[in-house]
């Protein structure tokens, strides 16, 4: 039974953010050596990806390279289950992401539709009639509220709407591409899932998203070196709090047996 596929209504999730990135601390210094060595492997790609994309050329194959990353990161979730499970497992699991690559990619497609359209509202709002001009060259923003072109006013509220706007979004589907790895639904029904279960717990997601990223902050700051291990730990802390998830819509244990 798994929750992208059974009616269990989601239920108060008794954890400490915390904790949960203890646990998957925990896991991810069972195997260091190959979770750094996957990590910087995704790192290159990611950048290399990134860098064709800022140079602009060949646009279809951009989209091409995107897509095919996305189920990468995925791979995570596959040897963690396999460490958490004590199963035995090769550097090969980490790609096991393909395997669910088509509900993997539709949530990527369904996020950015449902991430993009309202901040490109957002942006119409702030920008009026400098919205296109901005959108083809994004340095003319600057000139232009040194210029006073633009109103202060709407510039602020457009950027706190923006923050509220990820932060939520960010929050509702944080597992989602968890479900859509490990589950048996299709790439909606993930997301629902994870939107259920984030809005039900909101503030441990909230707390949770907030502690990652200032653990990837720090990380960057170390040079960029300590991204190395901080990134594995933060897929870490998604399987955790997903895989408790499951179990607890599998009616393995109680939700206020999961103080930690």
């Amino acid at each position: 039974m798994n929750p992208t596929q059974n009616s269990t209504a989601p239920q108060r999730i008794s954890l400490s953010a915390r904790s949960i990135v203890a646990e998957s601390y925990q896991l991810f210094k069972t195997d260091i050596g190959q979770m750094l060595a996957f990590t910087l492997f995704f790192g290159v790609v990611y950048l290399a990806s990134s860098l064709l994309n800022l140079g602009g050329a060949l646009g279809l194959l951009n989209w091409v390279i995107s897509l095919a990353i996305v189920p990468l990161s995925a791979g995570y979730f596959f040897v963690f289950r396999a460490i958490q499970r004590h199963e035995s497992y090769t550097f090969s699991h980490f790609f096991a992401g393909y395997s669910k690559a088509l509900r993997l990619i539709g949530v990527f497609f369904f996020q950015l539709i449902i991430v993009l359209l309202p901040l490109q509202f957002l942006l119409k709002m702030m920008y009026g009639d400098y919205f296109e001009e901005i959108s083809k060259d994004p340095s003319a923003l600057e000139n232009l509220i040194n210029q006073g072109a633009l109103d202060p006013g709407k510039l602020g509220m457009g950027y706190l709407l923006m923050l509220v706007h990820g932060l939520v979004f960010g929050i509702a589907f944080f597992l989602a591409n968890y479900f859509a790895a490990v589950g048996k639904g299709h790439a909606w029904n993930a997301m629902e899932t994870s939107r259920k279960w984030a809005f039900k717990n909101f503030s441990l997601f909230f707390r949770l998203l907030i502690l990652l990223l200032l653990l990837n902050v720090a990380g960057f700051l170390a040079l960029g070196v300590g991204l190395l291990f901080t990134i594995p730990i933060t897929f870490g802390a998604v399987y955790v709090l997903g895989s408790k998830i499951t179990k607890l819509s599998e009616g393995s244990f109680a939700a206020s047996s999961e103080v930690e």
